[in-house]
This record gives structure tokens, sequence and C-alpha cells, in this order.
């Protein structure tokens, strides 16, 4: 074996022989441990830094958005109005666990003379409402409602499930001529093992051709589990209203 050829291989062993021994320390003294943010797949994740021992879902990249399918602005008298929408998730396995919003009212010139904004979440596949109820407006005339969502959390709906609370025994809406009001009422039932602080209830009212002319809310506070508790909600006076057309909406804290 000539020279040159001796010093290659012994040069090469050399070069292996220090690699593993760089690569040794580095994965046992440097390497970073798996986490979940290191943009691999690993530990026992469901995807990249996702699921698993991360304990966030995975969220498909074609995931829909939250759509807004109705917007109303109700006067009620000269100087009040109430904000509705109808938002709807069209994603049947992935609730929206939070959302912002904000919802402007605008006037015939196109400038905000009203807003308000919260937070809220959607069950996979519900549709919910959003209510601004008797807001003061003075002397301005909102006429174009507009209805902003952003920072949607998603997760799946195991990992954010809807309670047992329903509605039952809905008395029927009475009208009463002395103070000018419509009254609803009936009961609500909690049939989960939780308590909740704050269950509110919305009363949305059509008229006979099944249009929406109206909505209003109430909120029962420190609803107990396994129990029936009673609740009404009134509305200014609608001669137009059909009463077997009332849909309510359950939303618990």
């Amino acid at each position: 074996m000539n020279r040159r050829l001796k010093q290659f291989i012994y040069g090469t062993a050399f070069f292996i022989f220090l690699a593993i021994i760089v690569s040794g320390f580095y994965f046992a003294f440097l390497k970073p441990a798996p986490s979940c943010f290191d943009n691999i797949k690993n530990q026992n994740e469901e995807g990249i830094d996702c699921g698993g021992i991360c304990g966030n879902s995975c969220i498909p990249p074609d995931i829909k958005e939250i759509e807004i399918t109705q917007q109303k602005i109700f006067r009620l008298d000269n100087g009040r109005v109430s904000l509705f929408a109808e938002i709807k998730n069209p994603n049947s396995n992935f609730a929206a666990k939070s959302f912002n919003y904000v919802f402007n009212a605008y006037d015939s010139n196109n400038q905000v003379v009203e807003n308000a904004s919260g937070d809220l979440f959607l069950y996979g596949g519900e549709t919910g409402y959003i209510l601004v109820p008797n807001l003061e407006v003075g002397s301005s005339s909102p006429s174009r409602p507009e209805v902003i969502l952003d920072k949607v959390e998603w997760v799946k709906n195991d990992d954010f499930k809807k309670p047992e609370i329903s509605i039952q025994d809905i008395s029927d809406i009475s009208f009463s001529s002395d103070n000018n009001q419509i009254k609803v009422g009936g009961s609500l039932t909690n049939k989960s093992i939780s308590q909740f602080s704050g269950v509110k209830i919305i009363a949305i009212f059509y008229n006979s051709s099944g249009r929406l002319v109206g909505a209003s809310e109430t909120e029962l506070t420190d609803v107990a589990p396994n129990t029936d508790q009673p609740f009404f909600i009134s509305h200014p006076f609608l001669s137009e209203i059909n009463p077997a057309s009332t849909r309510f909406f359950i939303r618990a804290k």
C-alpha cells in the first residue's frame, strides 16, 4: 500500500472518529430536548407541535371561518336601538372556544355612531346570536350594522363540550297594555353536574311570515346543577309578533 493511500485511509478514519465524538457530545449535551415549540412532530404529538403531550388541538389548514348570516338594527323608540346578529360555526368537528367581536352601527353618512364589543364562543356546528339590547343612541339614526370577528381559538369538540342545559315549559307570550310590553317566560333546566355563574337567555321574535322583528334577553345567576329555574323576558310591544315562532338561545358562563 503506497504512502498517500495510507494517509487517505488514516485521515478518513480520523475524521469519522472525530465526527462520532462530536455527534455524541451534541446529542448528549447540546441538542435541545423535544418540545411543543420545535416545529417538529415528535414525542407523541398528533401533528407538528399539536395534540398528544402538547394538549392543544391540531387545526386543519382548511378550517372554515365563522359565518355572519344576519345583522339587524331594531329601533325600540326614538332614543334606543338593539343590535342583533346571527352567527354560525360551519365546522361540525371543531368548536370556536373563544373569539372577539366588535358590533358597529353606522349612520347614513357611513359614520360609526355607536359600537359594542365582547367575547363569545360557539360549539361545533352551532348557530349562535349576538345581542346588544337597549343601546342609547340619542338623536343619531343608525341604519347599517357591521359585525367584526377575530382572534378565534379553535379546539376539537371533545375538548369543549356543550353543557346539558335547556328550556322547558315555555309559557305563552302575553301582552300587557298597562306598560306596553311583551313578556315571555319559561323554565331553564340544568341537567349537567356543573354550576354556572350566569346563563344568558335570548328570546328571538318573528312575525307570521317568518321575518325577524325583535330580540331581548335576560340572565340567570348561580344556576346550580340538576335544578329548574324560572325566567321571564320582556320587550317593547310588537303588534306583528307571532308567539308560536319565538325561538330561544342559551349561553352559559
